[in-house]
């Protein structure tokens, strides 16, 4: 498994898409890459042509806040509660996803995803499609993907899948994480591992969306892992927003 900064810039340094190849290259030398760049995702695989291949994609897409919102209320829609238990946003995606690059996933024998913020749940689901039976991921800062039937059967499909949360990230607001609730029943999957604050702006409600951000990520991991701070700081100098 990768060390944290490399983890960090994996799955931080594609909001760069027009870098993210060139910044992977320095990352992981040697690795062919291949890019899905469409108008809303962005999406590929960073393959070691040894049987194992690093999937990614790209959080929220939009490029500017209205941008951002208009496409959280076009792709976080609520479960409509079927069998699968998924998120139809994120499911939407996904498939969408599977249809242009399923086939190649399928034919590698152990997939490791990353990823930040929306992209993390689209991926969850993803993993679940492709079935590959050694998968792992280490994601940021995600929203929920389905509610408990779906966190069921994933945790128990795929155990090695940790997300990683910051304190105060509105993200985790627990309106989403109702289970008696059947509009709002979110359930988190894989195991949490919450990074520390930085600064004073998680305890401040109006600033808690900072704490979402690719650049705090960085920074709280520096506290979390002095010893990689040079590369960690590489990564955030790179980072986009």
């Amino acid at each position: 498994m990768y060390d944290h900064a490399t983890q960090i810039g994996l799955a931080c340094l594609c909001y760069d898409r027009e870098n993210y190849a060139s910044y992977c290259k320095e990352m992981l030398p040697g690795r062919k890459i291949t890019e899905l760049v469409t108008d809303t995702e962005y999406f590929g695989i960073v393959d070691n042509q040894k049987g194992h291949a690093d999937v990614f994609m790209r959080g929220t897409h939009g490029d500017t806040f209205v941008k951002k919102i208009v496409s959280w209320a076009g792709n976080l829609m609520a479960s409509d509660n079927d069998e699968d238990g998924r998120f139809d946003g994120f499911q939407a995606i996904a498939e969408a996803m599977y249809k242009k690059m399923g086939d190649a996933l399928k034919a590698f024998d152990s997939l490791y995803y990353f990823g930040h913020s929306r992209a993390c749940s689209c991926l969850a689901i993803l993993a679940l499609m492709v079935g590959c039976k050694k998968t792992s991921g280490r994601v940021f800062c995600p929203p929920v993907p389905g509610n408990a039937d779906f966190a069921k059967i994933f945790n128990a499909t795929i155990p090695d899948w940790v997300y990683y949360r910051m304190l105060g990230d509105l993200i985790n607001a627990k309106a989403m994480r109702n289970a008696k609730n059947k509009m709002l029943d979110g359930v988190d999957v894989g195991i949490a591992v919450d990074l520390p604050p930085v600064g004073f702006s998680w305890r401040i409600p109006i600033l808690r969306a900072w704490q979402h951000s690719p650049k705090r990520i960085c920074r709280s991991e520096m506290v979390e892992y002095p010893e990689e701070k040079t590369r960690i700081q590489w990564v955030l100098e790179r980072c986009v927003n």
